[in-house]
């Protein structure tokens, strides 16, 4: 029942995105490291031959950790990966066991993601929790307890290199100076089309709109052909994925200022305008409904979908409907997509070098071409590998190409990596994208959000300073 695991795990997705304001790391306290952005492996206490280590990074990963004893290792990897998803992944622990040259072994927890956000915390804190842990829903709070090494000397011990990875994932796992983890897998909102009503509107079914402005012309085609029809469904809760659209014509929404290091509002700019100008054409002009919902595409009736990955399979598969899978479009800054990334993080409950290096082996194992495909096939998942895009296996499966294809896309995060106040956020622009669905004026409702969102930075501004003073004074 592949559309029906499809679900569950993306199902999974949606919820990490809208309970985060980012899927970010935070800065490493853990005690044994310094503090001061050096890495976890490079910092720890415990190394069994310094000297043997040094000269060894051109070699290969196995060769670079040969200077320390892994032998007997066992690392409990923490994760919410449950039921038949489930299999894959103890297909690819059980392989790693019998295969890594060290005798390292990977031990899991597979645990309930809502209970581990409550569980994991604790556990570290009192020193009984992994040395690995997936568990991207609350990854920035816990970031912030110190819970989280920076793992950025994990390409000096394995084989792996940061072009390994599509463009902008590992900025999404950045924090200052330091890397706080590393893809399990991604999850991104997809463009759907009826190719039917494509063909009706003289609109070729096998060339999707790339830009903004192409799938507004699409859409007009379309609604075009009977008042029953609309060109395109896009809700307004979609919040992250409006963000995209803001952040393909240049838009800002929480950034950090390099003079100050305090949080930044820039809702208010023409770019933000020019977006949101034309996103609301869509509702002004009848083109999308005001109460959008998957149903409606279900239903045959309208051309294209801006919506979570499940529903171009379930419309295929229980509706009937010939489905084009794609990617959102882009505008005059590009295209940019907000991946909610469910990584694997190294815990401060590593406490020796040689833990902290087994974890890096394991992670490193997963992220290689085959688990990857294989889970991305089994769950629906799009591949976060460049070299897993090129491969058969993917290249050839039309809907997985098409929903994998982040050639000339980049991922972004919409606040700075280690905000926490991103669900207090959300919950303006919801009401703003709501007002201007209803045919409210952009320029007052980005104001009257700007300045909500103003008293939010105000407090996390306050919270930033006052964390900066206590870590100043340890």
């Amino acid at each position: 029942m592949w559309k029906l695991k499809f679900k569950r795990t993306l199902a999974l997705i949606v919820a990490v995105v809208m309970m985060v304001g980012t899927a970010a790391s935070c800065q490493n306290s853990s005690s044994s490291s310094s503090g001061s952005g050096s890495s976890a492996a490079g910092s720890s206490a415990g190394s069994s031959s310094d000297s043997e280590e040094s000269g060894d990074l051109t070699e290969s990963g196995h060769q670079k950790m040969s200077g320390y004893d892994l032998s007997g290792v066992t690392i409990d990897f923490w994760n919410f990966i449950t039921g038949e998803d489930n299999a894959i992944l103890t297909r690819w622990i059980d392989k790693y066991n019998e295969e890594n040259p060290y005798g390292v072994t990977i031990h899991q927890d597979s645990i309930d993601g809502q209970v581990l956000d409550q569980k994991l915390p604790v556990a570290l804190a009192s020193e009984t929790g992994p040395q690995l842990a997936l568990c991207g829903v609350s990854l920035a709070a816990f970031a912030d307890q110190g819970l989280y090494l920076d793992i950025s000397d994990v390409f000096d011990y394995t084989d792996l290199e940061p072009e390994d990875f599509n463009d902008g994932i590992l900025d999404l796992l950045k924090y200052e100076d330091g890397l706080y983890g590393l893809p399990f897998y991604i999850g991104v909102t997809y463009m759907f089309w009826n190719k039917d009503l494509y063909r009706q509107a003289g609109l070729d079914p096998e060339v999707p709109p790339k830009t903004w402005d192409e799938l507004y012309e699409n859409a007009k085609k379309i609604s075009a052909l009977d008042d029953r029809y609309y060109g395109l469904n896009f809700a307004y809760t979609l919040m992250y994925s409006i963000y995209d659209v803001m952040a393909s014509y240049g838009g800002k929404i929480i950034t950090m200022d390099e003079d100050t290091g305090l949080y930044k509002n820039e809702i208010v700019s023409d770019a933000n305008k020019e977006a949101l100008t034309a996103w609301q054409k869509f509702y002004k002009e009848g083109l999308n409904p005001v109460d959008a919902s998957s149903d409606l595409f279900y239903a045959g009736i309208v051309g294209t979908a801006i919506d979570g990955p499940w529903v171009g399979s379930t419309a295929r598969d229980d509706y009937g409907l010939d489905v084009g899978f794609g990617l959102a479009p882009g505008a005059s800054a590009g295209t940019y997509y907000y991946a909610a990334c469910m990584n694997m993080s190294v815990t401060n409950n590593a406490k020796t070098q040689e833990e902290i290096l087994a974890c890096y082996d394991w992670m490193a194992y997963w992220n290689q071409p085959d688990p990857v495909i294989e889970f991305a096939i089994e769950v629906g998942a799009p591949v976060h590998l460049k070299e897993a895009v090129k491969d058969p296996r993917i290249a050839d499966n039309a809907e997985l190409a098409a929903m994998s294809d982040f050639e000339g896309r980049s991922a972004w995060n919409w606040v700075p990596v280690g905000f926490t106040h991103g669900d207090e956020v959300n919950e303006q622009m919801i009401s703003m994208f709501e007002a201007l669905a209803m045919g409210g004026d952009i320029d007052t409702s980005l104001q009257k959000c700007s300045d909500y969102v103003d008293d939010i930075l105000e407090t996390a501004n306050e919270e930033r300073i006052a964390a900066g003073k206590a870590k100043a004074a340890e």
